[in-house]
């Protein structure tokens, strides 16, 4: 194998990190209490950079428009998340 099919796999083998921002009790302004605890009953511990940065923005009825980052022909994050 080459040098540089050995890199190659290498990166293959390498984990995906998930990318996390926080607990959800650290937004400002803070969630009610019901949200909160339904939040956290759907599974969701931690929130993402994207619901970190935007959620606050939201709250304060601000209009939001997120780029998404465009990886070998997909796109991440597909509106899945909470934000």
């Amino acid at each position: 194998m080459s040098d540089e099919n050995a890199a190659v796999a290498q990166v293959d083998r390498l984990p995906t990190a998930p990318s996390y921002a926080g607990a959800w009790s650290r937004l400002e302004p803070a969630l009610s209490p019901w949200l909160l605890d339904a939040v956290r009953d759907m599974g969701f511990e931690q929130m993402t950079p994207v619901q970190a940065s935007t959620i606050p923005l939201f709250m304060q009825h601000k209009d939001v428009v997120v780029e998404v980052s465009h990886f070998g022909g997909f796109f991440c994050g597909g509106g899945s998340e909470l934000s």
